[in-house]
């Protein structure tokens, strides 16, 4: 089965409650470590220079938009040779509701910038690897009006309204990149073992059995289960317990979701049932493992 481009974008999934906004005094600049996260970083007053990626050197100018994909160690300064800065709650992916403000450097501030640490989910097949370090949206290609969307970051909510945003400035980007297509063509996302992955990861809450996920992928239920045994290490069921079971613990740890609710979202309709697959997996119980 062939997919569209939009199904295959459809997949592309970002996460985040880290966001800030950045104040840079004059001859200041702030450095982002080497990470696995997508730095997301819009201008909203003065102009300031991206460096340390791969592509090169960025321009950034009021309305302007850029994300780094490449996970490299970079900086945005005001001028080029000033000293960078880490922003901590940035750098260690603190979470807001709303995004606060740092500054950095000494005296007024001459550029203003709104900045996110954001998880990424790829679609099968394509990696950072084989995308441009970074991708850039100007102020006047922008599908997302800038000026409201920051309006709206003293709200409650604005985290997710905000990384909501940056995943359609991040999809749009890719869809409007010159090699995207080329991307798209050369990725392995007809494969069906793959598929049948990202099903279970996007819909784990589904009553998935061998049979099921052998007809969404057109084959056969003997087929497949040795096909996905010999190419995954594991068998169907195996990496359906493994996806619900990280999922679980994510949602503990970083939620406020009740043990019944987080149950309920990665596929078990009891309680009880959940809290012994978990206990067996994890040694330990949901409620201790958010205690902790």
């Amino acid at each position: 089965m062939r997919w569209c481009l939009s199904e295959f974008l459809n997949l592309l999934e970002l996460r985040s409650q880290c966001w800030c906004f950045v104040d840079l005094a004059a001859d200041s600049g702030m450095r982002s470590p080497p990470s696995e996260s997508v730095y997301f970083y819009a201008m909203v007053e003065g102009s300031a220079k991206l460096s340390g990626i791969a592509d090169g050197p960025v321009q950034l100018d009021a309305g302007d938009v850029v994300m780094v994909i490449s996970g490299h160690a970079h900086a945005v300064r005001l001028s080029a040779d000033a000293p960078g800065e880490t922003v901590p709650f940035l750098s260690e992916g603190h979470h807001a509701d709303s995004p606060p403000s740092f500054a950095v450097g000494s005296g007024p501030a001459a550029a203003r910038l709104l900045c996110g640490r954001l998880r990424v989910r790829w679609p099968g097949g394509l990696n950072a690897g084989m995308l441009p370090s970074s991708v850039t949206v100007s102020a006047r290609h922008n599908v997302v009006n800038m000026a409201t969307l920051i309006d709206e970051t003293d709200n409650s909510g604005a985290a997710s309204v905000l990384t909501r945003a940056a995943t359609l400035l991040l999809t749009s980007a890719l869809r409007d990149h010159p090699d995207c297509q080329a991307m798209f063509r050369d990725a392995n996302f007809r494969d069906p073992i793959g598929r049948a992955i990202q099903y279970m990861e996007i819909h784990p809450f589904r009553d998935w059995t061998v049979a099921r996920l052998a007809k969404k992928v057109g084959m056969g239920r003997s087929t497949f289960a040795a096909r996905f045994l010999t190419e995954a290490g594991k068998a169907p069921m195996e990496v359906l317990t493994d996806v619900r079971m990280h999922l679980a613990a994510t949602l503990l740890t970083e939620t406020q979701l009740k043990v019944a609710e987080v149950g309920e979202r990665v596929g078990y309709r009891s309680e009880s049932a959940f809290s012994r697959r978990f206990a067996a997996y994890y040694n330990t119980t949901p409620g201790k493992m958010r205690l902790n």
